[in-house]
């Protein structure tokens, strides 16, 4: 949606910048269906800091309500399909559709006319509606309110049969986190942590992560075409009791055995948001962020020192 909200502006800005200064360095996959190797989707529990157990990592809590909300509003008129020409006498009684639709000083953004066959006129009264001619249904205007204000209104005119549905409200954006496909981190760790090569007790371990690219998705939702452009903004590390931040860290392990390495990467994220079908377009709308963990088992081995008495020869 065209939210100025600060946060979307900056971050489209930056993304736009990199794009324009150096070689493109992107990961990108169409939202939902199966997933391609090296992807994870954003679950409910990753949204904003995630599960991350610390503090200070740039989170914002995706929003879980959507940014606009549809309303119908009757325009009085109806929509009439003739058998032929239309008739002299009615001449002045019908007009093209939809004909003019007034929403004073309001900016706002009409989308294609809906559920008009072909040959279907603008009438505004039943009354007039002369034998052999069919009323295809009530003229109505589909109204996309935004939920926070400033952004222009989305209309869509419509030939309404009765009981019809209003279109569905555009995605929230924790909706959108949960279809787009993110890049998998991998967690390097020095000694490797392995069976054959562990950390050892006492004795510094460094763990860091590879850079990652950054993500575009194409994702659909109830009949809104969404292109996702997301960026690692923060890592933050969790070993045992201890969390840190940065792309890389250290620890020491006082005891031997296995030991759960989590790295935690937030994705900050921007989306625009079309209606193809409506003749719609939504601008961007803010994601917020969502925190993706990785998990890793690393083993710790002991060094002891063992003594031995010199072998006494008879």
């Amino acid at each position: 949606m065209r939210r100025t909200v600060a946060a979307a502006a900056a971050l489209l800005a930056v993304v736009l910048a990199v794009d324009s200064l150096t070689p493109p360095r992107v990961a990108a996959q169409t939202g939902g269906g199966s997933l391609g190797p090296g992807y994870v989707r954003a679950t409910a529990s990753d949204l904003g800091a995630g599960t991350f157990p610390g503090s200070g990592i740039p989170a914002v809590t995706p929003s879980s309500t959507s940014p606009y909300t549809w309303s119908r509003a009757s325009t009085g008129a109806f929509c009439v399909v003739f058998p032929g020409p239309v008739p002299p006498a009615l001449a002045a009684a019908v007009s093209p559709l939809p004909g003019i639709l007034t929403f004073p000083n309001v900016p706002v953004h009409v989308g294609a006319l809906l559920g008009a066959p072909p040959g279907a006129l603008r009438m505004e009264s039943r009354t007039l509606v002369p034998p052999g001619a069919t009323v295809v249904g009530d003229l109505v205007v589909d109204v996309a309110t935004p939920v926070v204000p400033g952004p222009d209104l989305e209309v869509s005119p419509r030939c309404a049969s009765a009981g019809e549905p209003l279109p569905p409200d555009p995605p929230a954006a924790a909706d959108v986190w949960q279809q787009t496909p993110l890049p998998r981190a991998t967690i390097h760790a020095d000694p490797p942590g392995t069976r054959a090569w562990p950390g050892i007790t006492g004795m510094e371990s460094r763990f860091h992560v590879d850079p990652l690219a950054d993500a575009r998705a194409a994702v659909s939702l109830d009949g809104y075409d969404v292109t996702v452009i997301a960026r690692p903004v923060s890592f933050a590390w969790e070993i045992g009791t201890t969390a840190a931040l940065g792309p890389g860290t250290r620890a020491r392990f006082a005891h031997r055995g296995d030991v759960a390495v989590m790295l935690y990467v937030v994705w900050a994220g921007v989306a625009h948001v079309t209606a193809p079908a409506w003749g719609l377009d939504f601008g961007l709308e803010d994601l917020g962020t969502v925190t993706i963990p990785e998990r890793i088992v690393y083993h710790v081995a002991e060094i002891r020192a063992v003594l031995r008495s010199p072998r006494v020869r008879p």
